[in-house]
């Protein structure tokens, strides 16, 4: 028992249990006895430990973030104002680039919360293509850096103007929409009440974005358009591409505006039936 002691750290019960007995107990019922007293003794599970359950439910969540995270980020890559840079020249020609100068203008795109629901009912029309002569009177400085196709509506029951409706074409193959009339031309989309216009070389412009919904290989297409007023003549623009192309698209978008605001009011005067 004194060597039992001496060794520390042993229960003095374990010890008194270890010595021999008069009742003449077997080593082993004591050895049992022992066994039972350690048992009794084990430390109770940590209540801080994690069920298994618990880390398999952390990892998937884990991995659904990760597969989630490139979506989020290419659906939400248009929420915010997008801008190009616009400018114009001692001469009026408009071109878009970078480089900042007295006549350069940020355009401010504002994100389109969806198409415009309300349609218009016009009367009959008739229409018919543009001479050379006219489209340079109605478009006087794209001719000089695109091609374009410009047709002419006229309403039927008195010949009178209504719109042109063109198409410019750049070298690189990108085509724009230009729909040019009296007064103002209504904008396809709605850009809410927050709308930002930006004034290029005076003339106020009200500019946007529009995304379209994934098709069925996940491809969106993006839509700029911008209206505007020269000398009370109505200007509609717009472009429409692959989402991924959206700054070669933003930018020939502005270059277009450029020319336009550049060149002056069209010559709606001169076209007639």
């Amino acid at each position: 028992m004194r060597y039992l002691r001496a060794l520390g750290g042993l229960d003095d019960t374990l010890i008194e249990r270890a010595a021999p007995r008069e009742n003449g107990l077997s080593d082993s019922v004591l050895w049992a006895e022992m066994e039972h007293d350690a048992v009794k003794t084990k430390p109770a599970a940590s209540c801080w430990s994690i069920p298994k359950w618990a880390k398999l439910a952390t990892g998937c969540l884990a991995a659904a973030i990760l597969v989630a995270l490139p979506y989020a980020a290419n659906h939400l890559r248009f929420e915010f104002p997008q801008t190009e840079i616009v400018t114009i020249d001692k001469q009026g020609l408009g071109n878009g680039g970078s480089e900042v100068s007295a006549n350069t203008y940020k355009l401010v795109f504002n994100k389109a919360k969806h198409e415009a629901a309300e349609s218009v009912n016009l009367p009959m029309m008739f229409g018919r293509d543009l001479t050379d002569d006219e489209r340079k009177a109605v478009l006087p400085r794209l001719s000089d850096t695109h091609s374009a196709r410009a047709y002419a509506q006229f309403f039927y029951h008195d010949h009178s103007f209504y719109s042109v409706e063109a198409k410019i074409t750049s070298t690189g193959g990108l085509t724009t929409d230009v729909s040019i009339a009296k007064d103002k031309v209504v904008l396809d989309y709605d850009l809410g009440d927050n709308t930002e216009t930006t004034v290029v070389a005076g003339t106020p412009v009200t500019a946007g974005y529009f995304v379209t919904k994934p098709n069925s290989k996940g491809l969106r297409n993006i839509i700029y358009f911008a209206s505007f007023q020269i000398d009370g003549v109505g200007y509609y623009v717009e472009i429409c591409g692959d989402s991924t192309q959206k700054d070669v698209l933003r930018k020939e978008f502005s270059t277009v505006i450029g020319l336009l605001i550049g060149g002056g009011a069209a010559d709606i005067a001169r076209l007639a039936w």
